[in-house]
């Protein structure tokens, strides 16, 4: 994934939910030196208005609930194979068992999220969607 290059001299906007330290006089002169504007959205609401989270945590957290119900499902459909009884099926989820699936899952979503051409303009497209038909369904 390439990023561009940007410079000092251009602007940037942070978008921020409500959380205290995002309001912190502190944090804003910081953002000021550093020529950067930021907008605060409702809480609650970053999975939907958040470029972040629509267009880069949403598809990673979902590969990775993905690669886990695959997992789950696997470790079932064995137990199934064996014969185990249903009563008796466990499902072992210490964090000793799956430690070494989730670095592979983990793996496997950055690799994913590679493969997806233009993922922040589409994430801010997403995000325009949900603008415009919130927009649209209150009018």
């Amino acid at each position: 994934m390439e990023f561009p290059q940007y410079s000092m001299n251009d602007r940037a906007l942070i978008i921020f939910d409500q959380h205290w330290s995002h309001l912190d006089p502190v944090t804003v002169e910081c953002l000021n030196r550093l020529n950067c504007d930021h907008q605060l959205i409702p809480a609650k609401s970053t999975d939907n208005f958040s470029v972040l989270d629509v267009a880069i945590n949403k598809p990673f957290k979902g590969h990775i609930k993905d690669s886990f119900s695959k997992w789950c499902t696997n470790q079932i459909m064995e137990q199934i194979r064996r014969k185990i009884p249903p009563c008796q099926i466990k499902l072992d989820i210490r964090t000793s068992e799956i430690k070494p699936y989730v670095c592979e899952w983990i793996d496997g979503a950055f690799k994913h999220l590679n493969s997806i051409e233009n993922l922040v303009q589409n994430g801010r497209r997403k995000i325009d969607d949900t603008i415009h038909s919130i927009i649209s369904d209150s009018t």
